[in-house]
């Protein structure tokens, strides 16, 4: 399959290239330029007719031969070759020559017509490199703009967006192209305010913005503000640049918006909490921190990473600031959303008269924002929180620890089993129970009481120093569970000051005045699921003293329509394998729970084909939820697929539809326990391997595996003594071989990934597997894909 590169300049799109022209050792030095002259004047536009273009390269010779080199200019009308010119030049061992051709334009409709340039060593083009290089024949490039009858003086094609001052309304704009093909195509016309304009050139479009304002004010105010849900995004209704204050209504169970102001100032964007109590049960009230050691937290504002406003307590402000440098204009927009509450909650007696009541915090808990890990008299702060956490609820124990053993959690009177407290809620979730030491949750005088260990104490690799950066380290998915706690120190005063700004501010928090620099990795964790309704009891681990000094129970909720604008997910290709004919199981990382995203709060990986075929795919040590698919390494369970599955491939008639992200070493997609079917990595090659062919597979590089959708099409004859494979990558077919006198071997047990673990040690990262018990046409592939002929 041939690849186009392109790269634009001010008024060209040229292909550049630097790659080896042989195996035996003539090279292009640099990209082929396309000249206007024969003296090195790069080609801006085509020419017009009885011109030539030159296209220009240095070649240089590493072996210890003489080599010719030749350079081939070629114009085509689509895929018709229209006209040929040839350059050659002979390149004496280890030296290096320029090598140039030319070609007329000799009509205008030539104009149009598609240019390129070949590098061959030799006459016969023995390792050729072919490469093309096209270029634009209309680029948009323009002489200028006026607004009012003046011209922008800063006007660059490079540039698109200016701010304009006008001295009254509905002034024109005009445009002044370079070239008869520029055409405007669409407009949003306001002056004063934001002009928007596209342009187009035969394929390629621009788009310019021109700002316009009469009063100053302009300069350092908003003209619009939007927020956005689940990458659908909304206009603050009633918007008013002079209105400084708004309260929005958000969905049920939304988490996360993102905020973005449009204006020619700079902006800025922070988050405040608030501290209110939305859900007061028994006389507690869960989500209002304690003030005698919060006090100003509330109105401390932190910074709003990628401008995204966790929502904690059902309430949370954005604030958002616009100034010229001088002047500056503060906006706020408060935003509410009903989120899963507790309804029952009972602490025990001696917590609650020695006043050790843990916090619950609603909503958006655990988040990245550095905010949402402290409350009452607990000196930490969360950081480089793992992905599966992103929000969560939680529940925290309060820990000072330079006195951790006069805590009710670490006294020594305590023993394992004893009820620290107990709640249910209005949703069914996970609670996962977080430690930095080790704990166990095994308790033999309540058995029904089962909880699963996670991670094994398992830390992200590569995850820098926790006390510095911005902390906003939270893309990994292995371990599952997992965050950095940062030590304060017990001055209530200094929690008040300086919460949350070394969390954010790049500097370490060792340097805090008086605060402690530890860092504590919160690598251990148990989970439990509960339903609706059901009571979770937290119970006294056993461990004593400081070893004991802090948990968190984190609550990931089931079933609720979670709202996470920094997950925009779009797949329109992506199909639930509902109304597809002959499916056997569908697993699909981008629509795997129907709703369009998969669950990463689930051990499960939906079946789509209504077979109820699900797999268990539980984060472990070496595979998991990864941000671009379900990483698979070899896993020794071997997740195994339903029996249907052996029954499909024993018929010798059926499709395997596969869309792998990334393939690393030698690494196992599909394979059946006798290895007598097997798609794998070896080498940087993926082989199909069926029955007994075992030395003559049908395989395509890993480079091109990875770049589409996989279609893998067996047929059979009714006594499978010939067997057709076929090999399609987004419904081209791309490798074929037909078997004769094949005796079939049936497959037994079939799973993703390997056992063969001394090889198959590799990672792929999978994106999408259907297997399908009948053999699909190229037409039916092509339909699947919403492709067209």
């Amino acid at each position: 399959m041939k690849k186009y590169f392109a790269f634009f300049t001010l008024n060209i799109l040229l292909l550049l290239f630097s790659v080896g022209v042989s195996s035996e050792g003539l090279y292009a030095q640099s990209g082929v330029s396309f000249l206007a002259s024969e003296h090195g004047i790069i080609l801006h536009e085509c020419p017009d007719a009885g011109e030539k273009i030159y296209a220009e390269t240095t070649v240089k010779n590493t072996s210890n031969k003489n080599k010719t080199a030749f350079i081939y200019l070629c114009k085509y009308d689509q895929d018709v070759l229209k006209g040929i010119s040839f350059g050659k030049k002979n390149v004496l061992a280890g030296s290096e020559e320029q090598v140039t051709a030319n070609i007329e334009i000799k009509t205008d409709a030539e104009k149009s017509y598609t240019y390129k340039a070949y590098i061959w060593d030799g006459a016969l083009g023995i390792g050729a490199c072919c490469q093309e290089a096209t270029f634009l024949q209309y680029p948009i490039g323009l002489y200028g703009i006026t607004v009012g009858g003046k011209p922008i003086e800063s006007y660059s094609d490079d540039e698109t967006e200016y701010t304009v001052k006008v001295s009254g309304e509905n002034e024109q704009i005009v445009f002044y192209p370079k070239s008869g093909a520029v055409k405007i195509t669409e407009v949003s016309y306001s002056v004063p305010g934001n002009t928007v304009v596209k342009l187009s050139a035969g394929g390629a479009t621009k788009t310019i913005t021109i700002k316009t304002y009469m009063d100053e004010e302009y300069l350092y105010s908003l003209s619009q503000l939007k927020y956005s849900i689940n990458g659908v995004e909304y206009e603050v209704a009633d918007f008013n640049p002079d209105e400084m204050n708004y309260e929005i209504e958000l969905p049920d169970n939304t988490f996360y918006v993102r905020v973005t102001g449009t204006s020619p100032g700079e902006i800025t964007y922070k988050v405040q909490d608030v501290n209110g109590a939305p859900n007061i049960v028994g006389g507690v009230s869960f989500g209002k921190m304690r003030g005698d050691t919060t006090g100003s937290t509330y109105e401390y504002e932190r910074l709003a990473i990628d401008r995204v406003i966790p929502i904690k307590n059902e309430e949370t402000k954005a604030v958002i600031r616009v100034t010229d440098g001088v002047n500056t204009k503060k906006y706020t927009i408060t935003f509410y959303s009903k989120q899963p509450r507790l309804t029952e909650y009972t602490l025990t007696e001696g917590a609650k008269t020695n006043n050790y009541v843990p916090i619950y915090t609603s909503g958006a808990g655990l988040n990245n924002d550095n905010g949402s890990v402290t409350s009452a008299d607990r000196m930490w702060t969360a950081a480089n929180v793992s992905k599966s956490l992103i929000g969560a609820s939680y529940f925290m124990s309060p820990c000072n620890n330079k006195n951790a053993n006069e805590l009710w959690w670490g006294k020594e009177i305590r023993q394992k089993g004893d009820e620290y407290f107990r709640f249910t809620a209005d949703t069914a979730g996970t609670v996962v129970w977080l430690s930095a030491n080790n704990f166990d949750l095994s308790f033999e005088d309540y058995p029904d009481e089962v909880w699963r260990r996670e991670n094994s104490g398992t830390k992200p690799s590569g995850m820098p120093d926790a006390r510095e950066g911005n902390k906003a380290y939270n893309g990994y998915t292995t371990p599952k569970y997992f965050f950095n706690s940062l030590n304060w120190n017990s001055n209530t005063d200094n929690i008040r000051a300086n919460l949350g700004i070394e969390a954010l501010s790049g500097t370490k928090l060792a340097e805090v005045k008086n605060a402690a620099g530890a860092a504590y990795a919160y690598c251990h964790a148990w989970s439990r699921h509960f339903e609706a309704g059901e009571t979770v009891v937290i119970r006294h681990t056993g461990v004593q003293g400081s070893a004991a000094e802090a948990y968190v129970w984190a609550i990931i909720w089931d079933d609720v329509d979670v709202n996470y604008p920094t997950a925009e997910i779009e797949n329109e290709s992506s199909a639930s394998g509902l109304s597809e004919p002959n499916v056997i199981v569908s697993y699909d990382y981008l629509n795997n729970d129907g709703k369009g995203s998969y669950n990463e709060y689930s051990d499960e990986w939906k079946d789509l084909s209504a077979n109820s075929n699900d797999l268990d795919v539980g984060n472990t040590n070496s595979s998991g939820w990864g941000l671009n698919g379900f990483n698979l390494v070899t896993p020794a369970d071997g997740l195994e697929l339903s029996s249907a599955v052996e029954t499909a491939l024993n018929s010798g008639n059926f499709t395997v539809e596969f869309e792998a992200d990334s393939i690393e070493g030698n690494a196992a997609i599909l394979t059946s326990n006798n290895e007598k079917f097997s798609i794998c990595a070896e080498n940087g090659i993926v082989k199909v391997y069926l029955g007994s062919i075992a030395r003559n597979p049908i395989s395509l590089p890993v480079s091109k595996v990875i770049n589409g959708v996989n279609h893998i099409v067996v047929s059979s004859n009714e006594a499978k003594t010939t067997v057709d494979f076929k090999w399609y990558i987004n419904g081209k077919l791309e490798a074929e071989k037909k078997f004769i006198k094949f005796i079939f071997k049936d497959v037994d047990t079939v799973s993703l990934g390997s056992k063969n673990v001394d090889f198959y040690n590799g990672k792929v990262c999978i994106k999408k597997l259907k297997i399908f018990g009948g053999v699909k046409s190229q037409d039916d592939i092509k339909a699947g894909l919403k492709l067209g002929d």
